[in-house]
Order: C-alpha cells, then sequence, then structure tokens
C-alpha cells in the first residue's frame, strides 16, 4: 500500500471495450404476478406452502425411515459405522420432521444425534434400542 496515499488503495477500471453490461430477461413477474409482498403476513405465507409441501413429506417419511434403520442395522452388522452419512442422514430426518411439527420423531432423532459419536463402541442392548427407535 501507498504510504503517501491517505485515501486507502487506488483501484483503476478497464477500460470500456474490457466488458460489457448483458440484459439478462426475467419472467418473474409473468410466473409470480405483481404482489404487494409488503401487505402479506409472512406467517401466513409461510403456513401456505409447509401444507402444499407437507404432504410430500409424509408420504417419503416411511421409506426414509425405512433406510435410515437399514442403513443403521448394516452398519452394525458389517462392524462398518460410516458416522459422516449416518449423521446426515438422522440430520435431515430429523430436521424435516420438526419442520412439520413431528416433535416425537425429531426429539428422538435429537438424542440418536447425541448418541452417535460413540454408536460403533455401544453394546448389543444400546444397539437394539436404536434399532427399536428407528
Amino acid at each position: 500500500m501507498d504510504k503517501g496515499n491517505k485515501e486507502g488503495p487506488v483501484h483503476t477500471v478497464g477500460a470500456p471495450s474490457d466488458y460489457g453490461i448483458i440484459e439478462a430477461p426475467s419472467n418473474f413477474l409473468d410466473n409470480v404476478g405483481a404482489v404487494n409482498i409488503a401487505s402479506l403476513d409472512p406467517v401466513m405465507l409461510t403456513d401456505g406452502v409447509l401444507q402444499r409441501v407437507k404432504p410430500e413429506f409424509e408420504s417419503g417419511f416411511g421409506a426414509d425411515m425405512r433406510a435410515l434403520k437399514s442403513l443403521f442395522v448394516q452398519m452394525r452388522d458389517t462392524g462398518k459405522f460410516d458416522l459422516p452419512l449416518f449423521i446426515r442422514k438422522v440430520h435431515d430426518i430429523r430436521g424435516e420432521a420438526g419442520t412439520f411439527a413431528y416433535q416425537l420423531v425429531s426429539g428422538t432423532g435429537r438424542m440418536i444425534y447425541e448418541f452417535i459419536p460413540s454408536i460403533d463402541k455401544a453394546g448389543q442392548t444400546e444397539q437394539m434400542a436404536i434399532v427399536a427407535h428407528l
């Protein structure tokens, strides 16, 4: 930095031929419509979105839980615990369940999530409890 320059470093801009401005067409207003967003209640908007996507979550939830249980059983049977993968799966299900007000699922996921760091050292009783909770 130039110590004689009290206003900081000097930045130069390239010549106009060095760059160009591209106008990207936007069809946002065509898709969404002109809405005065300031007049809308954000809680009601969020609730509306959640109600629209909740059936999608519920339809896939059983399969997600079966896959998680299968993953744990496979890790237990082989003795090879892929903890980052298991953590990600539990975290995803726990977060989604909480979003849709399934607090029991979210709470059970939290307990399993807290137990994960020592899961590969769990005894048979603890592993049976994990499978039962899944």
